[in-house]
């Protein structure tokens, strides 16, 4: 039987976006509204009643499915948010080289004027890394707290350490963009079979790539 709750946690910039495209195109789930809720990232209070509003479009025997990345960036909260809502959710991580993820956001908040023009990528990390051991402020850098913290996004087993805090092994599952993108269809059939659902609709499945940093 496939399970009521599908997370993806994933990390920016690492093929949440494709995935969530790829998995709401099945017939037995249902993504949310909106790709990330961002919910467990939220202030309490939390409950049931509240997320299932973020999945209009859900039948009954389907799949609820999000892909907020912002949920392994912030594991302390987002992990005990979520197990208090829906212990029995399945958690899957997509995961990317660390050093080619901080690349490619640096790119992408550059494209979307979030980091100075101006900026090189020498110098936005040493921001990043002066800002984490305290030698500046949030003020000095120019750079919002979200884009700060990147760096500390990339250090994946700490923050994993949150999530096999409070759930079973069985409903977590780590797999990365390169398995993705060099085997799409092996890749979902794999993620079918631990979470319940048919892996035959991916056979003859059309995968394109979404939210690609140019």
């Amino acid at each position: 039987m496939h399970p009521d709750y599908l997370v993806i946690g994933g990390t920016e910039k690492a093929g949440t976006t494709s995935l969530y495209l790829y998995l709401n195109a099945h017939p037995q789930v249902a993504g949310s509204a909106r790709k990330e809720t961002d919910y467990f990232r939220g202030p309490p209070p939390l409950s049931l009643q509240d997320y299932e509003l973020q999945f209009p479009e859900a039948m009954a025997g389907q799949t609820r499915m999000e892909a907020s990345p912002g949920y392994l960036a912030e594991s302390a909260v987002a992990a005990p948010a979520i197990a208090a809502v829906v212990p029995w959710a399945m958690v899957l991580f997509i995961l990317r080289d660390p050093i080619d993820r901080l690349l490619s956001g640096f790119d992408f908040y550059k494209s979307r004027m979030q980091i100075p023009e101006s900026m090189s990528f020498d110098d936005y990390i040493d921001l990043c890394l002066n800002f984490e051991q305290g030698a500046i402020d949030q003020a000095v850098t120019r750079l919002k707290l979200w884009h700060l913290r990147v760096p500390d996004s990339g250090r994946y087993a700490l923050r994993l350490r949150d999530f096999t805090g409070h759930f079973p092994p069985e409903q977590i599952k780590l797999t990365t963009l390169d398995s993705l993108q060099r085997d799409p269809v092996t890749y979902m059939r794999d993620v079918c079979i631990w979470g319940g659902l048919d892996p035959g609709f991916y056979d003859d499945f059309s995968f394109v790539r979404a939210n690609v940093t140019f």
